[in-house]
């Protein structure tokens, strides 16, 4: 899957998902994950997205990052899912 870096980024900044722009950060708060997301859905061969790699891939990365417990994601999937749908709907 191929997604510009300026869509992605933007996807992030307005999901805001650990609320971290809205309580004052950078608007480039979350430029570490968006590289390592964009590597991941590159992976994704086309014409295979889905939305559940889409979000097991935002999973991944934000336990990685953000060192994410399943409560913790179970409280974020559904920005993932929205975030997913959007590049569905989009870019495959």
């Amino acid at each position: 899957m191929t997604v510009d870096w300026e869509s992605l980024d933007e996807l992030l900044r307005l999901q805001d998902v650990e609320g971290l722009i809205a309580s004052g950060a950078p608007g480039d708060e979350y430029e570490p994950e968006l590289d390592e997301l964009l590597g991941r859905l590159e992976e994704i061969p086309p014409g295979t997205a889905s939305q559940v790699k889409i979000v097991s891939i935002f999973e991944d990365v934000w336990r990685q990052k953000f060192s994410a417990t399943e409560q913790m994601l179970d409280q974020r999937r559904p920005h993932f899912v929205e975030i997913a749908d959007k590049l569905l709907q989009f870019y495959e």
